[in-house]
């Protein structure tokens, strides 16, 4: 029950910050989804035993990776994400 991979991105195609905890070809998925994503929209994808979740507004999107965690503790993880970023 963890949060296995991070992303912030600007645009779709800059990354921001990149967190990975675990190998494995998350990197080569995400930047499929990313193509996908669409704007100024919170959403999960479910990719095998794993769950992709996003939160996208305007030109920044912020998404992790999780296995076996709740719905809303992941997108509670991504709007702190988004708070702490916008701080900066």
């Amino acid at each position: 029950m963890s949060i296995l991979y991070f992303l912030i991105t600007k645009n779709l195609d800059v990354v921001l910050y990149e967190n990975i905890e675990y190998n494995g070809n998350f990197q080569q998925i995400i930047r499929t989804l990313l193509s996908k994503i669409h704007p100024n929209l919170k959403y999960k994808i479910d990719y095998d035993k794993y769950k992709f979740h996003y939160l996208n507004e305007g030109n920044i999107t912020y998404l992790c990776l999780t296995e076996i965690l709740p719905e809303d503790l992941a997108f509670a993880f991504l709007e702190d994400i988004k708070k702490f970023y916008r701080k900066i």
